[in-house]
């Protein structure tokens, strides 16, 4: 069922907070949501974050201040971790949590089964681009999907008018240089995983770049400067976005809450300040922190070096605090009446809440009548609560009234308010014995148990990509490919794609075209045009790259198999259910599991790549054009030049890069292939449907030596180590 949108006339602030003092200096800086993690599951996993006590206070204050708590738990989780995960959830959920923001489809399947009031809004991280991705979270049941930072204002348009689903927008703060949950940098470099919340920014390090041999510049190349949407406000709330998303949950506190209040009064006075009152607020906002400026981003629809802090990556910061905002309390209005003889009663408002409170007895006074300014000061102690009591006392004359009396009178009241404010948002979890779910889930996850590889059935189907036709070539020239991929980058939608098809059938292979690395609505309404070119070369099986392909595929109403890629994360027993209900009918495995975890996993529509370049990031603008000033749209139309093209780190390894002109885009490689060869008996032990190779840079010699190495490692089972520098990836350390 599609979610209906939200008509708003003001978008929220979402802030966000990366622990307690943060989160409470947020209620007065002027958030109308707030965001943060608990100590696991988080993308800022080396922020101080909150312990179970600390979020179960952090939704009750939200809701007392009218305002809204939400979860990040935007990471890829385990199958194993999935227990640890319901409980962190269980009391999470009953309190009232507002909405969980995550990543894995896995998780995202598991929240609605066991949380099925809790609404749902997609990560950036869960890479869907265009309208057909949004529109395809809205299907699924997400309430909001998170905007990638990477979109131009007329794209943002298009998504907000051909969906049926919430949006929520970043505005300020770090930019990424790689598509949003493309990054495998930090990951294979260092064990560091930007998809399990330990991202050790290797976009902010020094690199030389070289073309053709030649050190050509030498700075931060990946580092962008910080968002700062002030000039663009005005259009993304006439476009309709629903959230307006600060970044910054390992910022400290001054830099959160000042951010906060400068965009707090932005949105509200938006149309009324003038341009001179706009860089007033830029130039604010630079005093807590900038990288070598501000940018606008890619809300302009521009990339350019102007982008990019190529000289320093450090974030400036003037040494300021912020004032600070006096403590907001909600306010009671307490109407009070005491009469001689009678019990004292009050009439209480709080917002559309109404009480009635009558405690003890008023007397008339045998000496000192109590004053009714005596009554009002002990009613507005109320310094270790919320609460402010506004009273409006009507009381005769010459009683007394026991003080103890007023004092019990205040804490009813108080309790009374609080637990019928959060009453409203308390929910009930209906599950009788989540145990036997795990129980069941545990076994089916993990009843297979690897076995020593004595009579292994040996995977005779292996799929290999190519990135030219000099590869292509090759291939066609060997007998153990079983499928050829053809990567649309190097083999653009044409007529030559039905002659080409043609040849790897005559040769007993089945041919298989991998969709674009992107498909955001400026790229996919081009293939969308074309793609009957690809129909009529009759392609055995699509691989997506990019989850609004499946949208796509779906609405192309396409016959052939789908396949997704290693990027379109299967982490869990639940995530591969999930696609085979979405019509995934074989997976890549995620290259961050490792041998324990990928022996675990049920193979039978799985993947293994044993050999290839592994894509460390998919970059939203062109190193080439940053770096030179030019752009030469020769790096993609049936070859593949990136071998001229690298970036070398400060340890001397060398990165090639690889040129996708047709999307101006650029794909970082890893310095070394993974190769598998060398533990072939335990992949084999996994019992894989299909082997795969990639081919990025490789010519016939190169080629020759790996199909050699898979020859004796996958078929003769004489595993064999490469001469060449490989690595082994994840395989044996993991994330």
């Amino acid at each position: 069922m599609k979610k209906t949108c939200e008509k708003i006339n003001k978008p929220e602030l979402l802030c966000p907070a990366g622990n307690m003092e943060i989160f409470e200096s947020l209620i007065d800086a002027g958030a109308d949501a707030i965001y943060g993690g608990a100590q696991r599951f988080s993308a800022r996993g080396r922020a101080r974050n909150f312990s179970e006590d600390e979020l179960l206070r952090a939704i009750d204050i939200s809701h007392i201040h009218g305002k809204r708590f939400y979860l990040a738990l935007n990471t890829l989780v385990r199958d194993d971790e999935f227990k640890d995960l319901y409980y962190i959830l269980l009391p999470l959920y009953e309190e009232g949590l507002d909405a969980v923001i995550v990543q894995d489809l896995g998780v995202f399947s598991f929240i609605k089964d066991h949380f099925p009031n809790l609404p749902l809004h997609a990560s950036t991280q869960i890479s869907a681009y265009g309208h057909h991705g949004f529109s395809l979270l809205g299907q699924m049941g997400f309430d909001r999907a998170v905007l990638p930072r990477e979109l131009s204002l007329s794209q943002i348009t298009k998504i907000h008018d051909n969906c049926d689903i919430n949006l929520e927008c970043f505005i300020h703060g770090a930019l990424c240089f790689c598509y949003s949950g493309q990054c495998m940098m930090s990951s294979m470099i260092g064990g560091r995983s930007a998809n399990r919340g330990t991202c050790a920014q290797s976009c902010r390090k020094q690199y030389g770049i070289y073309e053709n041999g030649k050190k050509t510049a030498k700075g931060y190349p990946l580092s962008p400067k910080d968002l700062c949407t002030v000039k663009t406000i005005n259009s993304l709330i006439e476009i309709g976005v629903t959230s307006f998303k600060i970044e910054g949950r390992m910022k400290d506190k001054d830099y959160v809450e000042g951010t906060a209040g400068i965009y707090r009064e932005i949105i509200d006075r938006a149309g009324e300040l003038s341009q001179r009152q706009l860089n007033e607020k830029i130039k604010e906002l630079k005093q807590y922190g900038n990288r070598s400026g501000f940018t606008n981003g890619y809300q302009l629809g521009k990339t350019d070096r102007s982008m990019i802090s190529f000289n320093s990556p450090s974030i400036q910061k003037e040494k300021i605090k912020t004032e600070g905002y006096a403590k907001k309390k909600v306010p009671i209005y307490v109407e009070l009446e005491i009469k001689e003889e009678k019990p004292i009663f009050a009439k209480v408002k709080n917002g559309g809440t109404k009480l009635s409170f009558a405690v003890g007895r008023a007397e008339k006074a045998r000496e000192n009548p109590t004053e009714k300014k005596t009554i009002e000061k002990h009613l507005k102690k109320t310094k270790n609560t919320e609460y402010d009591i506004i009273p409006d006392i009507k009381m005769d004359e010459g009683i007394f009234v026991p003080l103890g009396e007023i004092n019990r009178l205040k804490r009813d009241i108080i309790e009374g308010v609080r637990d019928k404010t959060l009453s409203g948002f308390k929910r009930k979890h209906k599950e009788n014995n989540p145990e036997d779910f795990f129980e069941d889930f545990f076994v089916d996850s993990f009843e297979k148990i690897p076995e020593k590889a004595v009579n292994t059935k040996i995977c005779d189907k292996l799929f290999v990509t190519v990135s030219n036709h000099g590869q292509l070539s090759y291939c066609l020239g060997r007998e153990e490919p079983s499928y050829v991929g053809l990567d649309c980058h190097y083999f653009p939608m044409d007529d030559k794609l039905k002659e080409i098809t043609g040849q790897i059938r005559e040769k007993g292979k089945k041919p298989v075209y991998l969709l674009p690395v992107v498909f955001r609505d400026d790229f996919s309404e081009e293939f969308e045009r074309d793609f009957h070119y690809v129909r009529e070369a009759g392609f055995s099986a699509y691989m997506v790259r990019a989850f609004d392909e499946i949208g796509f595929l779906r609405k192309m109403e396409e016959r052939a198999p789908v396949w997704c890629d290693a990027n379109i994360y299967t982490f869990n027993t639940l995530s591969e259910r999930f696609l085979d209900e979405c019509g995934i009918s074989c997976d890549c495995v995620p290259l961050e599991l490792n041998e324990r975890q990928l022996t675990q996993r049920k193979m039978t529509k799985s993947m293994v790549m044993v050999y290839g370049y592994t894509p460390l990031m998919l970059t939203a603008q062109c190193l080439l054009k940053n770096t030179k000033g030019r752009c030469r749209k020769d790096g993609n139309k049936g070859r593949n030049k990136g071998e001229n093209f690298f970036l070398e780190d400060e340890r001397k390894k060398r990165f090639r890069v690889g040129k996708l002109c047709d999307i101006c885009a650029n794909r970082i490689y890893n310095c070394v292939p993974v190769s598998l060869f060398g533990v072939a008996d335990k992949v084999m032990d996994m019992k894989p449907c299909i082997l795969r190779m990639d081919f990025v840079f490789e010519d016939d010699d190169e080629m020759d030596m790996v199909f050699d190495l898979y020859v004796n490692s996958f078929q003769k089972m004489k595993a064999k180590k490469p001469v060449f520098d490989f690595t082994y990836g994840h395989f044996r350390r993991g994330v």
